[in-house]
């Protein structure tokens, strides 16, 4: 039967971390201590992390992968294969898409089942995807080789998103002071104290919005929240990467 000493310790990337502290159980109440991110190293309680598959990549980190080619990795299909169909009819994708990718540098294999897929970290540079189960796997229990809260063999430099990091924890910030605003009965010094900041960041011109002093002071509060938003949504998911990874949040 399998144990932990099966672990090809041998074969283990230079990223992972020492195989006395990999993490190898049934299921989470195994686990002591929170289950992290394999590539940002966000707790399960921030993002929106599977449970109980090996090195498991959140959501949020799914959404930088690309594949070998460094492009969007497809799923379903392959690019110029969808089958044509009669008119009114809607094929089922088969469970298949992009393996490996890659997520700001780290190797990443991608489980497609009912429609949708299960992003994992490789430890032990696997082949395919045949080895990667075969290798992450230890008497049936899944492994984490990666749950630290800042795991090595990321390719992200600090310094080049200092500047985007800071602007989007500020506007950020903006956005919720504004929707909390928005939702109560906000003073007119208030309103003009958020009205400033939004002019100082960028998020609206003078131009823009109406004279804080004749507006309704939630509407105005409002229309901020709702700059602020969609300028978080525009900025680069690197940017949010970058800001989990490093934990500046």
């Amino acid at each position: 039967m399998d144990t932990r000493e099966t672990l090809a310790t041998e074969r283990l990337v230079n990223a992972a971390a020492p195989p006395a502290e990999i993490i190898v159980a049934a299921n989470e109440s195994d686990v002591t201590g929170p289950i992290r991110c394999s590539t940002c190293g966000a707790k399960e309680d921030r993002v929106d992390l599977p449970i109980g598959y090996s090195n498991p990549v959140c959501d949020a980190c799914d959404r930088l992968a690309v594949d070998t080619e460094e492009d969007d990795p497809w799923e379903g299909y392959q690019p110029g294969e969808s089958p044509e169909t009669d008119d009114g009819v809607i094929p089922i994708a088969p469970d298949q898409g992009s393996n490996p990718v890659y997520i700001a540098g780290a190797k990443c294999w991608r489980r497609y089942r009912f429609g949708g897929w299960i992003t994992r970290r490789d430890a032990f540079d696997c082949d395919d995807i045949h080895e990667f189960h075969e290798y992450h796997r230890v008497g049936g229990d899944w492994i984490h080789a990666f749950n630290t809260d800042r795991p090595d063999g990321i390719e992200i430099e600090k310094e080049r998103w200092t500047d985007a990091t800071e602007r989007f924890l500020d506007i950020e910030s903006l956005h919720e002071r504004a929707k909390s605003l928005a939702n109560a009965d906000p003073t007119a010094a208030a309103i003009e104290r958020l009205y400033e900041e939004a002019i100082r960041l960028g998020v609206v011109s003078n131009e823009e919005l109406p004279d804080p002093s004749k507006t309704e002071t939630g509407s105005l509060a409002g229309k901020i929240a709702w700059k602020a938003r969609r300028e978080l949504d525009e900025t680069p998911p690197i940017v949010d990467f970058c800001i989990r990874y490093f934990d500046l949040r």
